[in-house]
C-alpha cells in the first residue's frame, strides 16, 4: 500500500483499501503559523516626528438567541484538547501522558494518580504536580477528585489569572471508576448494613455510572487540556467482531468515548526482526482514527491515523495548528 507501512498496524489488520486510512504515518510536516499582524495606529505630531500606537480594536458584542451566545464556527479557535487514551498495560500511557509536560502549549501539567505510582512519569520530567504526594497517601480518594474539580473550577471562572495549571490527566479512569464505587458502596451500606459491600446491587452500578458520566463531562468543560488514561479491554459485537475498548464498565465505555474529541489506542510493534527484547526493535504506535476493531477517533480531522512515538506536543501542535 503506497505511503503505508502495514507491519506498523495491529496483528490481523492490514489495510487494502488506499482510501481506507490516510497515508501520513508519521507527523505531516505543518508550516509555523504567522501571529495575526497588530492593527497599528499612526499619528504625525506637530514637530514632525511619527508616533505610532496599536490601534484601540473594539470588541463586537456576543450574538445571542434566545438568550444563548451563538458565533460562526470559522471565529472558534481551538486552543485546548481533550483526548481519552487507552491501551494495554505497559503500552507506554502513562509515559506518552507525562509528556506534555515538555510542552511549551501544555505545561505546566497536574498529575492525578487513580494508581499511587510515579516511577513512570518520574522518567518524563521531575516539574510534575502529582495528586496526592505519594509520600503523604496512596491513590486519590474520590472525595479528593470531586474537591480537585472545584478547585480547578474556581480558577478558571472566578481569578483574574486563570487556572495554575493548562493540563489535567487522570491516570487511570479505569481505577477511578473502582475508586467511585467505593464510595458509592460506602454510602450503601451507611444505609443497608446488611448488604455485602464486595457485591454492588443495579442501583449501585447506575450510581456509580451516573457520577463516572458527569464529572468526566465536567473536567472535559473546564477551558484546558484534559487527558483521561484508561486500561484495555476487548468485547465482542453480535457479529462477533472483536473489539478494543476502554476498560470501562458496561455503557459507560462508548458513552464515556463519546465525550472526548481524541480517542486513541496506544500499543507496540516489534518492527524489525531480531532480539525481541531491545528497545531499538520495538516501537510505540498510537491509532487515532477510526478502524475496524477499534474504539478511536479524531473530531479534528488532523492527525495522522497511526503516529510512531508519539507526544503530546506533536498531537497538540497537529490538532491546534500551534
Amino acid at each position: 500500500m503506497p505511503g503505508i507501512d502495514d507491519d506498523l498496524f495491529p496483528a490481523g489488520i492490514k489495510p487494502a483499501d488506499p482510501n481506507q486510512v490516510p497515508t501520513a504515518l508519521k507527523e505531516p510536516a505543518t508550516e509555523a503559523g504567522q501571529p495575526p499582524a497588530q492593527r497599528i495606529e499612526v499619528r504625525v505630531k506637530e514637530d514632525g516626528q511619527v508616533e505610532t500606537k496599536p490601534a484601540e480594536v473594539k470588541v463586537q458584542p456576543t450574538r445571542q438567541f434566545a438568550g444563548v451566545p451563538m458565533a460562526p464556527i470559522r471565529t472558534i479557535e481551538v486552543f485546548n484538547t481533550n483526548t481519552l487514551l487507552y491501551g494495554r498495560p505497559g503500552s507506554g500511557k502513562t509515559y506518552l501522558t507525562a509528556t506534555a509536560q515538555l510542552s511549551k502549549h501544555m505545561a505546566p501539567m497536574m498529575y492525578v494518580s487513580c494508581e499511587a505510582g510515579s516511577s513512570t512519569i518520574r522518567q518524563v520530567s521531575t516539574d510534575i504536580m502529582i495528586l496526592p504526594d505519594p509520600t503523604v497517601s496512596g491513590s486519590v480518594t474520590w472525595e479528593q477528585f470531586e474537591a480537585i474539580y472545584d478547585e480547578l473550577d474556581r480558577q478558571c471562572y472566578n481569578t483574574k489569572n486563570g487556572p495554575e495549571f493548562r493540563t489535567v490527566a487522570v491516570d487511570t479512569g479505569t481505577e477511578l471508576q473502582k475508586i467511585n464505587m467505593e464510595w458509592v458502596m460506602k454510602q450503601t451500606l451507611a444505609a443497608h448494613p446488611d448488604r455485602d459491600p464486595d457485591v454492588p446491587g443495579l442501583h449501585d452500578w447506575g450510581k456509580s455510572s451516573n457520577r463516572m458520566r458527569t464529572v468526566i463531562r465536567r473536567f472535559r468543560d473546564l477551558p484546558m487540556n484534559f487527558i483521561f488514561v484508561c486500561h484495555e479491554q476487548e468485547d465482542r459485537d453480535n457479529r462477533g467482531l472483536l473489539w478494543k475498548k476502554p476498560d470501562l464498565p458496561g455503557k459507560l465505555t462508548n458513552q464515556a468515548a463519546a465525550f472526548f474529541d481524541q480517542v486513541m489506542y496506544l500499543y507496540t510493534k516489534q518492527v524489525s526482526e531480531g532480539d525481541e527484547t531491545s528497545a531499538s526493535n520495538i516501537k510505540r504506535v498510537l491509532m487515532t482514527g477510526a478502524l475496524e476493531g477499534y474504539v478511536t477517533k479524531d473530531r479534528s480531522g488532523k492527525l495522522p491515523l497511526l503516529m510512531v512515538d508519539p507526544s503530546m506536543d506533536k498531537i497538540f501542535s497537529l490538532i491546534t495548528g500551534s
